[in-house]
């Protein structure tokens, strides 16, 4: 079988990277010690490769080396559970795309709704006019605490929404397994 110049190419580039980042991920891994060797360990340092080829190591909380505690908040099966539950409440609650939230940290809850147009997310066309505004365009506000990498555009454009609310918007449920807060707008009139 012949194939055409582009696409010969193109799998040839294909090849390369996945031998590539085999030999990448054998040069990192470990020695006796649990030290990767020196040549995986400057290549890996150089930001030049993915970082998905090798294990991840988390950087150590900044509060914990600050002397303060960090948000007691439960691994990934209480997390999934608490975002199940969130999803099914918005689900039963709200109607049309009436909940505002920053999709950087709920998509899980927008997927588990398994109704994605509830949600106006930092990626639709209407998110930054009804950020602005939102009496009259939405229902809800989910919020995430801002001390888990939070609502980055919720709590940016209201710093210390998660924590005080709005005076246009009532705290209406909350989730302190996850850290989510769901504040319900006000009418415009009220």
């Amino acid at each position: 079988v012949t194939l055409p110049a582009g696409i010969a190419a193109l799998l040839a580039l294909a090849l390369a990277a996945v031998v590539s980042g085999m030999v990448i991920a054998q040069w990192a891994q470990p020695d006796r010690a649990g030290s990767p060797s020196p040549l995986g360990a400057s290549f890996l340092k150089s930001d030049t490769v993915g970082r998905g080829l090798v294990p991840h190591r988390p950087a150590p909380d900044p509060r914990v080396a600050a002397g303060d505690e960090p948000p007691p908040y439960g691994g990934n099966s209480e997390r999934w559970a608490e975002e199940q539950e969130i999803a099914l409440y918005l689900r039963e609650q709200a109607n049309g795309r009436r909940v505002l939230l920053d999709d950087w940290e709920g998509y899980r809850v927008i997927f588990f709704t398994g109704r994605p147009k509830l949600f106006i997310a930092a990626g639709d066309p209407d998110f930054l006019p009804s950020l602005r505004s939102p009496q009259g365009r939405v229902a809800y506000i989910l919020v995430r605490d801002p001390r888990l990498q939070g609502s980055r555009a919720l709590d940016g454009y209201y710093p210390g929404i998660y924590q005080l609310g709005r005076e246009w918007a009532t705290l209406t449920r909350e989730w302190p397994t996850v850290g989510w807060r769901l504040y319900q707008v006000k009418a415009a009139s009220e």
